[in-house]
């Protein structure tokens, strides 16, 4: 993050049946306001370190900073299921099921279990991922941030179909591991 943003990632689950066309906006829209941040960085380095390059050519210094990090970064994240669409426009974060399946293994140790509120609390956290509308009180840009409850719900959907989700009788849902520490281990190797 800079000295006076946050960079945030804001996820369009993207669950079948729970598509949500403010959610998918707002992502595109972190998600360009993210690449931004990196390139006023690379333009401020530049600066910075100018006559450390010793190069003339600043647009060629930006493009090949550029192609060894933001551009390096949306490459790596479409091929881990992160970054969505693969190709055309309307680039967002995304979360796949394989991607799902490593935040749980590594926010909830093996046999534990923790609320749905507390898991999404936990990925705004450690990685800045914004799921629900509790998490968007440091999104500015958004004022009522209601739309982003069919998001968390749509999560909640995925993390159910990986087998992570358990609905308890109280309305409350449990987000648990469901791995020995073998398992684990084994998974590791």
């Amino acid at each position: 993050s800079t000295d006076t943003e946050k960079i945030l990632w804001v996820i369009d689950v993207n669950c079948q049946g729970h598509e949500n066309n403010e959610v998918k906006k707002c992502a595109i829209s972190y998600f360009r306001k993210n690449e931004e941040i990196i390139r006023t960085y690379l333009n401020n380095g530049l600066a910075e370190y100018r006559d450390i390059l010793k190069k003339e050519d600043d647009r060629k210094i930006i493009e090949n900073a550029a192609d060894d990090s933001y551009r390096l970064f949306r490459k790596l994240g479409k091929m881990i299921g992160i970054i969505i669409p693969l190709t055309g426009s309307g680039m967002r974060f995304t979360l796949s099921e394989k991607i799902i399946k490593f935040l749980v293994l590594a926010i909830i140790p093996p046999k534990g279990m923790i609320t749905l509120d507390k898991f999404v609390e936990e990925l705004y956290e450690h990685f800045g991922m914004v799921i629900g509308s509790e998490q968007c009180k440091d999104l500015p840009s958004i004022g009522d941030a209601s739309f982003m409850s069919e998001n968390l719900r749509a999560f909640a959907q995925k993390l159910k179909d990986c087998g992570f989700l358990r609905d308890l009788s109280d309305a409350t849902s449990i987000v648990e591991n469901p791995y020995d520490y073998e398992e684990v281990s084994v998974c590791k190797n």
